[in-house]
């Protein structure tokens, strides 16, 4: 019998060149730099010399999401594992972190409330756990989607927070109460992202649909619950009120005394597939639709003069049409309200930003500091500008 002979064991300990990986995404740090993601670790480039300046490495888990908090310049990234890590940018040492295990299964989102104290994750294991920063642990578990959740946004204050899931439901969570009072089904398939615009008064959602759905938010006292006195006869007023404004499907959910949601319309998108992110601008000015392929939708988010000029305008438009219409005892004439219905004299489309070859897999905005900038990854793309829309 032979001498056998005895081999050394290889192992994987890295990788180089690794730009960005298929399923990452990337976050605008500020103005000059962004986070990148690149398979188990994040790296840090350079904008203007398109150079990697720093790289954040995790030997055994995949990135999944990357968030940046601006209050406190906490950056947050989730892994494939149920892990959640926060880097201090402000810290001297670059490379210590926070860990925090809370999924079952891979991180899809990440959220940071407005004072940067709290933070919420949303894994493909159907839960979202709310965490104190501070204290380095979680504060509450909450469950009620049935597939996995695609986003998060903390609302009015940070009292509330809205989630979408892949189960075709928009939920709102109250923090305090860690409770679900009111769930949006008006989609017929997944919900992959939304947006909050114009102070939190229109919900913008993102689907496997070739339209955008957009609804009207209205928070009943500053979304704070009435607790009325039965014997003020201004309360019994109010609450007869806020039944009027209940849709009937909502009459039966009595337990609402948050908001009210209603369907304003639906803007039609050109970017092929499913809508994956609706990203919005730090000034609210301008909104970006990505779907599965080489386009991104832009979106011009008008302000409240804008919107009245618009409206006239429209107005102007429609009494015209009316006058020249042929049959003109049956057509009635337009009224300023019917025209301020129409959502595009809120929120309307004037382009798109069209890759050359490569699907565009993820879009932030830069801070206010460099205002109207985008940083797109194709691996990393710079665009700027705006087009005027054209009627």
């Amino acid at each position: 019998m032979g001498l056998t002979k005895d081999y050394l064991r290889y192992v994987h300990v890295g990788a180089c060149n690794a730009v960005g990986s298929a399923n990452g995404c990337v976050v605008a740090i500020d103005g000059a730099t962004c986070a990148v993601a690149a398979c188990d670790n994040v790296n840090i480039y350079n904008l203007r010399t398109a150079e990697k300046v720093a790289h954040l490495d995790n030997e055994k888990k995949t990135v999944t999401a990357i968030k940046m908090c601006a209050a406190k310049k906490y950056l947050a990234i989730g892994y494939n594992d149920g892990s959640l890590r926060l880097y201090d940018r402000t810290a001297e040492d670059q490379g210590s972190f926070v860990s925090l295990i809370g999924h079952r299964s891979g991180v899809n989102c990440i959220a940071f409330s407005n004072d940067g104290l709290t933070v919420a994750t949303g894994g493909k294991d159907s839960t979202i756990v709310i965490w104190d920063i501070v204290a380095e642990t979680g504060i509450v578990r909450l469950n009620g989607h049935k597939d996995s959740i695609t986003h998060l946004q903390f609302t009015q204050n940070d009292r509330f927070l809205v989630s979408s899931s892949k189960d075709t439901y928009v939920k709102m969570w109250n923090v305090e109460s860690h409770s679900c009072f009111y769930t949006v089904s008006d989609h017929r398939s997944e919900v992959y992202s939304f947006a909050l615009l114009k102070h939190d008064s229109l919900l913008v959602t993102a689907s496997a649909e070739l339209e955008l759905l957009v609804f009207d938010v209205h928070w009943i006292g500053g979304g704070k619950k009435q607790s009325a006195d039965p014997s003020d006869p201004s309360s019994k007023k109010q609450k007869t009120d806020e039944m009027v404004e209940m849709r009937p499907e909502e009459k039966d959910d009595l337990a609402n005394r948050f908001v009210r949601v209603s369907l304003r319309g639906r803007l039609l998108r050109q970017s092929s597939g499913r809508a994956l992110q609706l990203c919005v601008s730090a000034d609210e000015r301008l909104m970006l639709c990505l779907g599965s392929g080489q386009v991104i939708d832009i979106f011009r988010i008008y302000t409240d003069d804008e919107t009245a000029k618009r409206v006239t305008k429209k107005l102007r438009k429609a009494k015209r049409k009316a006058n020249e219409s042929k049959d003109s005892s049956s057509s009635t004439a337009p009224t300023a309200e019917d025209v301020a219905q129409d959502v595009t004299t809120k929120i309307g489309r004037i382009g798109e930003y069209r890759a050359l070859k490569d699907k565009v897999k993820w879009a932030d905005f830069a801070p206010l500091a460099t205002e109207g900038s985008i940083v797109a990854r194709k691996d990393v793309e710079d665009e700027e500008g705006e087009e005027e829309e054209g009627k």
